[in-house]
């Protein structure tokens, strides 16, 4: 059975759609195949560096080391462009979509066939089992 990536949260706030990720290079690159398939955007995997040398070399971004960063994709949402902004956390990346409404319909149905989502624990507070919805009598 073909591993499926875990989706933490995500929710929609009228111009753009919002998603929880684990910052792996394999939701990377789930995600970024889908913004190039349904926004045609490219999500860099490097960039150029300058080196002692004085001279440009390509080097790989790891997206795992990112941590309290904010990361554009895309073009201008001002200008009706398609944009990702991708904010690091220390283990999960927070990424928001900004795109017509159809097609961040379409992302998110593809996203809910490539990404699961934890089921929820059992927890007691002490009057409410709240996973059952049962009050305990006291």
């Amino acid at each position: 059975m073909k591993e499926r990536l875990m989706l933490y949260g995500h929710g929609n706030e009228g111009a753009f759609n919002h998603y929880t990720f684990d910052k792996t290079k394999k939701t990377q690159n789930v995600l970024r195949q889908i913004f190039k398939d349904f926004l045609n955007i490219e999500w860099p995997l490097g960039k150029e560096v300058e080196n002692e040398k004085g001279e440009f070399e390509y080097v790989e971004i790891n997206i795992e080391k990112n941590k309290d960063f904010h990361e554009i994709i895309g073009g201008n949402k001002f200008l009706g462009n398609p944009r990702v902004d991708v904010f690091y956390g220390d283990k999960r990346m927070f990424v928001v979509v900004h795109c017509s409404l159809d097609k961040r319909k379409e992302i998110h149905e593809i996203i809910k066939k490539k990404f699961i989502m934890p089921k929820p624990k059992n927890f007691t507070d002490g009057r409410v089992k709240i996973s059952e919805g049962v009050k305990n009598e006291k």
